[in-house]
């Protein structure tokens, strides 16, 4: 097969298999995503009216879509069914759990926000999807600059952390997420920056800041 093709194909069967993980997995059902999504939709620039201040600074006032969507966490007879109820309905409500205090870096939410809209569903899947877009575009990436003799270690680095741990992460709205896949690119972006000359050194450089940023902003 021509070198162009191989080097896609990997890439696109991995998009293709945490996609599908992406999808499986409802929405909530990750640790503490209802706190996650509560904060994406507080940090968000764009006025979706989802999140409204109290009058206490420790509170806002959002929709109970955000803050129950993990009603079937914790209780094997449950299914996810049960958020067919919170879709249908306009309820609101008053709670403390979210970032609006800083427990977490701003810059996960405030990149996230962007994507939150009026229709919760499809807002936290393509939160997932930039994640696993990220994931995959910087392994790409480094896969082609590394030395070749590096190249088998960033391959089963991953294909061994992936499994459960990174799927489980990339089937939530969790910023550890972000920092998996950060910390594992940037060591070997700032490992092949200093094995390579050049533009490559160069390119490796700048893919190791935007591992930094994630990785620190989660």
């Amino acid at each position: 097969m021509p070198r162009v093709f191989r080097i896609l194909l990997l890439p696109a069967l991995a998009l293709l298999t945490l996609t599908a993980w992406m999808f499986s997995t409802p929405v909530g059902g990750g640790a503490d995503d209802d706190f996650h999504l509560v904060s994406t939709w507080c940090a968000s620039p764009i006025d979706t009216g989802s999140c409204e201040p109290t009058g206490d600074p420790k509170t806002r006032d959002v929709p109970d879509d955000l803050v129950e969507v993990n009603c079937f966490t914790g209780d094997p007879e449950w299914s996810a069914a049960c958020q067919a109820e919170l879709w249908a309905s306009d309820l609101r409500i008053d709670t403390d759990r979210g970032n609006w205090d800083r427990q977490y870096p701003p810059v996960y939410y405030a990149v996230n926000g962007l994507l939150a809209g009026a229709d919760y569903q499809v807002s936290a899947l393509l939160m997932r999807l930039l994640a696993i877009v990220l994931f995959l575009g910087l392994t790409t990436a480094l896969f082609a600059l590394l030395p070749q003799e590096r190249r088998p270690a960033l391959l089963w680095t991953w294909v061994i952390s992936t499994l459960p741990l990174g799927l489980s992460l990339f089937g939530s709205n969790n910023p550890s997420t972000w920092a998996y896949v950060g910390v594992g690119s940037a060591f070997f972006a700032l490992l092949g920056w200093y094995e390579t000359e050049g533009r490559r050194r160069l390119a490796l450089g700048a893919l190791f800041v935007v591992s930094v940023l994630m990785a620190a902003g989660a």
